[in-house]
């Protein structure tokens, strides 16, 4: 019976070409259409979830508020970290980084041949990255890769392409624009996924500090509303960010309380929203950003269009199907003459549309990877 409802539904595309070539390419156009929605809305929502904690890491960002204008960082201080852990139980760790332009590199090879190479996507950093990221250090230890001054720590991928077939600990790697020698102590695993921290190399926290004071710029640091490092915070796994909320305004007030502002003038002016990790890609619009970010209206619109597609298909596909019911109304009715029962009838139709949408599927995932 299947063989024979095959046999004539094959038989019924040939003789309405128009109607079945019409019905498999729409079908097979939105298809393409909805699985390249879905690919940007997955590859949109998949930010920040390589990291395992990431629901409890946030962004300490600041508004600084003055009676003209209102300013939304997203950088704070250098002594924000420290001082929110020091107050705040809440608080398991944090991690400060620092983006640094784009470095040239002289590395030597095992054959003592310097080459030149251009690195991006570095920061300054604290240890403790390693931990608030849960990012594994394949060669070193959390303890030890920031231990001295003049160190980096390198990427799997920047390791293996500096030292390749090598151990890069011990290596030295000389930044020209700096002409300084580092000696490389950590190789951590590249970060496996989306995110708006993409790292290649860092190196101390502390460095930042000695670079400013060489400058005569230590107060730059030392500054309470300097909007320098991007701070991070891991909240501990029984504890809430509500309750930290409740506690800011003490917070700010202690941590201002070397000024001569009151503690009116001090709220007033300033506040310290706590931002989820998650949130930064599609719903941070403030200034400095690490790198541009995307938009959850982006997501939002191609869902609809996503939705409308698919109404759009659908009722294209009943429309023509039933226009073409009404050429197969003498079929039917010979059917019913030579005994044919009438779940037999819409089998046979239901066998049609399941056929007609397995070779429209076969034809999107030709066209997919075509445009791929």
């Amino acid at each position: 019976m299947i063989r024979n409802y095959f046999i004539v539904a094959l038989r019924n595309f040939k003789k309405y070409k128009v109607f079945s070539i019409l019905n498999i390419f729409g079908l097979a156009l939105g298809i393409c259409c909805i699985v390249f929605i879905y690919s940007f809305i997955s590859y949109e929502l998949s930010f920040e979830k390589c990291y395992d904690k990431s629901e409890r890491i946030y962004r300490v960002t600041r508004h600084s508020i003055t009676p003209t204008k209102t300013r939304y960082w997203a950088p704070t201080a250098p002594r924000v970290g420290p001082s929110m852990k020091e107050f705040f139980p809440e608080i398991e760790d944090y991690a400060r980084v620092y983006q640094m332009n784009p470095m040239t590199f002289t590395v030597g090879d095992s054959t003592q041949v310097e080459k030149k190479h251009t690195a991006l996507k570095g920061f300054y950093a604290d240890p403790s990255f390693f931990k608030v990221f849960d990012l594994d250090l394949l060669e070193g230890t959390q303890e030890d890769v920031f231990k001295d001054l003049h160190v980096i720590a390198l990427s799997k991928s920047m390791a293996e392409k500096y030292f390749p077939g090598e151990s890069a600990i011990g290596k030295t790697i000389h930044i020209d624009d700096w002409d300084l020698d580092f000696a490389v102590t950590g190789v951590f695993n590249d970060i496996d996924g989306n995110t708006h921290i993409e790292v290649s190399f860092m190196v101390p926290m502390e460095l930042l500090r000695q670079f400013l004071i060489s400058m005569g710029r230590e107060g730059l640091y030392n500054a309470l509303g300097w909007a320098g490092p991007y701070t991070y915070i891991l909240v501990n796994e029984n504890s809430t960010v509500k309750s930290m909320e409740d506690k800011m305004d003490q917070w700010i007030v202690s941590y201002f309380s070397e000024t001569n502002m009151t503690e009116e003038e001090v709220l007033s002016q300033n506040k310290y929203p706590l931002q989820p990790i998650r949130d930064i890609h599609l719903n941070s619009k403030l200034e400095q950003e690490i790198g541009p970010n995307s938009d959850i209206t982006y997501v939002y619109v191609f869902a609809t269009v996503a939705i409308l597609i698919l109404l759009i298909g659908g009722v294209n596909y009943v429309n023509i199907a039933t226009a073409q019911s009404l050429r197969r109304i003498k079929e039917i009715g010979i059917r019913k003459v030579v005994g044919a029962y009438k779940s037999q009838i819409i089998r046979q139709y239901f066998g049609e549309s399941l056929l007609m949408t397995i070779i429209a599927g076969i034809f999107s995932v030709l066209l997919i990877q075509c445009l791929f």
